[in-house]
């Protein structure tokens, strides 16, 4: 199944700007179709996955060199293809509407989809080294993304900056992949999942290790690697509400997650990944109430959403695990709801800028209730499934087997500043004082405000009835990481508890942020001063900077303009060559 859907969308793809001159308009409703029926398919094969039975399809590609295609549907390859193929869906149709009338919009379609098809792959791959190569298509296809505006210097050189950070990450993720097939004596997923003692136990381990987790924070942004994501807010909104919300950036988390069984349970795994996740998650938080612009707003508080994940990875309780499950879900519904609203606004008022608008929800009726929503359920409000997810979170942090206490506060700060967030990005805009819009604001076709409506509301169903989504799809994805085969039940609620006390406790902190922003942005200047001068993003343009340099130097001695020195060299070489 999985191999013949995937060969259809990598056609479908490269064919996509010749059906989009005879299709037009209705080419992204169309192009919508795959990974509907995507989702469909691997709905119908839940309940199987389910049962413990995952879903295997095995193609002999080249047999007279033993070359097979291997992929296999698990519990959390099924819950990271259902987000990737089902938010999709709703992407290729808001694309339809939001870049209506923009040059290049068929090769615009080939990259959405040839991204869209290489993460369903790399989630499904049951070989590394299948694994490494969509993980790298994923690379190219959004550095062709980000950079699709390629007449901005910016969006060259953040597109240049995304592709470089996350690609330097993958080739040191290629090489912790040889070392795991080395030591474990096969390059089979499925296969490594069974050989968790070897690995631990190898002299190996350590610089396996590290090299994984490389590609990991370089993908999931973080910090120190953090600065791409942001920077990658150039590109068009149908791209940031896909690929920096709800997919690409939560590979490096699916990567953690599916060896976390064979390479979790150590004190490196757990000292590492627990400190850069809650470092992050602090650090993103921060940032995010900083920033003015909506997609920025959005792109900082994903980066700390990203670092709890992380985080809650490396403290590997079967609870912690779980509630990495739950957040991973309700984060890609809320935010891929709420990028797509950033880019109605910015699409029908003409600006972003939160400071610039206020007053729309007469205007935008349909687009306010989606952001509504969402905001309520990035906020942790009940009866939303960002509530659930949040007390899940706050129960597994409470039972931490490491520094319990420490990150119990540290969850409840972050969630409070993401609460503030939502604030700022669903409610400001939509209320309040009416303010003057570059451009007459109104809801916009349907395709603009289809998606963040069905994302919305489904956050709202999932609140309500949490057990929908826990039973076919949380579940299971929750058993092929702790390796525990119970069933997972859900409430929205369970009476006065801890938990629920803390989501209280993180609303109340969140009204203060909130009355606290105006002298916030007051030292948004310094702080941007010092982020260019001493941050990650400075260092990365002097590196290039100091590239460049070596480069000049290297080819002005080479390439100097004699050609006896060129004559000398290559006879040199050639003797050496000789020699050896």
């Amino acid at each position: 199944m999985m191999c013949t859907l995937i060969l259809i969308g990598f056609v479908l793809a490269f064919v996509s700007p010749l059906l989009y001159r005879a299709l037009g308009r209705a080419a992204g409703w169309v192009f919508a179709l795959w990974p509907l029926i995507t989702l469909i398919l691997l709905l119908r094969a839940a309940p199987q996955i389910a049962a413990g039975a995952p879903v295997m399809d095995i193609v002999n590609w080249i047999p007279d060199l033993g070359v097979t295609l291997n992929f296999r549907v698990d519990g959390l390859g099924l819950l990271f293809a259902c987000m990737i193929a089902g938010i999709g869906t709703l992407i290729l149709i808001y694309t339809s509407a939001y870049m209506a009338g923009k040059p290049r919009l068929g090769r615009f379609y080939m990259y959405l989809i040839l991204f869209m098809v290489s993460m369903v792959g790399t989630v499904t791959s049951d070989n590394l080294i299948m694994l490494y190569m969509f993980w790298e298509l994923t690379g190219i296809s959004s550095y062709l993304l980000i950079g699709f505006n390629h007449e901005e210097e910016r969006s060259r050189d953040f597109a240049l900056q995304a592709l470089l950070i996350t690609c330097g990450g993958g080739l040191a993720m290629l090489a912790g992949f040889v070392l795991m097939g080395a030591t474990g004596g096969t390059f089979s997923v499925s296969g490594l999942l069974a050989a968790g003692p070897v690995l631990r136990e190898s002299a190996l381990y350590l610089p396996m290790l590290l090299l994984i987790l490389l590609g990991a924070f370089t993908k999931s942004a973080q910090m120190p690697f953090h600065v791409w994501l942001p920077n990658a807010m150039v590109a068009p909104t149908p791209v940031s509400a896909y690929l920096h919300s709800s997919t690409m950036v939560k590979l490096g988390v699916f990567l953690l997650a599916r060896f976390s069984p064979v390479l979790g349970g150590t004190p490196e795994w757990q000292g590492l990944i627990t400190f850069f996740g809650a470092l992050t998650m602090i650090g993103g938080a921060i940032l995010a109430l900083l920033q003015t612009d909506l997609k920025r707003i959005l792109a900082y508080s994903t980066i700390s959403v990203l670092g709890l994940l992380t985080m809650l990875i490396g403290v590997g309780s079967p609870a912690a695990l779980t509630a990495m499950c739950l957040m991973l879900l309700a984060h890609a519904m809320y935010k891929g709801a709420l990028f797509m609203v950033a880019g109605a606004v910015d699409h029908e008022a003409g600006t972003r800028n939160v400071l610039d608008l206020g007053g729309l929800g007469g205007k935008m009726p349909v687009v306010a209730v989606a952001a509504v929503l969402a905001g309520f359920s990035m906020a942790g409000i009940i009866p939303f499934f960002g509530f659930v997810a949040k007390e899940f979170f706050y129960e597994s942090m409470l039972h931490s087997p490491v520094l319990a206490q420490g990150l119990s506060v540290l969850s409840v700060l972050a969630s409070a500043v993401l609460a503030c967030c939502a604030a700022m990005a669903a409610v400001g805009p939509f209320f309040g004082k009416n303010r003057e819009t570059p451009k007459p604001a109104h809801n916009g076709p349907v395709g603009l405000w289809l998606g963040p409506i069905i994302l919305a509301a489904l956050g709202l169903v999932f609140g309500v009835v949490p057990n929908l989504a826990a039973r076919y799809v949380l579940g299971p994805a929750s058993s092929a990481i702790t390796g525990v085969n119970e069933p997972l039940s859900l409430a929205l609620w369970h009476g006065m508890t801890t938990p629920l006390l803390l989501s209280i406790a993180t609303i109340v902190v969140a009204f203060i942020v909130f009355a606290a922003l105006s002298r916030l942005r007051s030292a948004k200047r310094l702080s941007r001063d010092f982020r260019i001068s001493f941050g990650a993003n400075a260092l990365y343009f002097k590196i290039i900077d100091g590239l460049f340099a070596l480069a000049g130097i290297v080819a002005r001695f080479f390439q100097n303009g004699y050609l006896r020195i060129y004559v000398m060299v290559m006879a040199a070489a050639g003797a050496v060559a000789i020699f050896y």
